[in-house]
């Protein structure tokens, strides 16, 4: 045990400090573990794989919407990604704005590539006839 006051070192039965003559005041002590302390991190944020999927094939969809049929199916596959993936926004933390804008792209590459494969079906009909 040691004083309070002065920091000399007594006998654990002591009541006055032998050196300072203080009344030793017995302080309760602290327990200590030695286990290790587990510390809890915050899970990663997870990432939606099926937006990003529809992003990508909503971005090819409109460059390929002039070829037709390819376009427009790659944009279908593009619509069906970003449902799924807002369906599935509550499992994921991330992406549900860019699975709307995947939406939103996957939307305008399919009326794009089906008025434009219109628009080449009837050139093509035309240019057969003879105009």
């Amino acid at each position: 045990m040691i004083c309070n006051h002065c920091g000399q070192e007594l006998q654990d039965d002591s009541v006055f400090c032998t050196n300072c003559g203080n009344k030793i005041t017995v302080q309760p002590t602290q327990e200590v573990s030695c286990e290790p302390q587990q510390t809890t991190q915050p899970a990663p944020a997870k990432r939606n794989v099926f937006v990003k999927l529809a992003f990508i094939f909503s971005i090819i969809g409109l460059c390929l919407c002039w070829i037709p049929y390819l376009g427009v199916t790659i944009s279908e596959a593009a619509l069906a990604l970003s449902i799924v993936g807002l369906v599935l926004k509550k499992k994921f933390t991330l992406g549900t704005e860019k699975a709307k804008t995947a939406l939103t792209l996957s939307i305008v590459g399919l009326v794009l590539g089906f008025i434009l494969s219109v628009v080449i079906e009837v050139v093509i009909e035309l240019a057969a006839q003879g105009y």
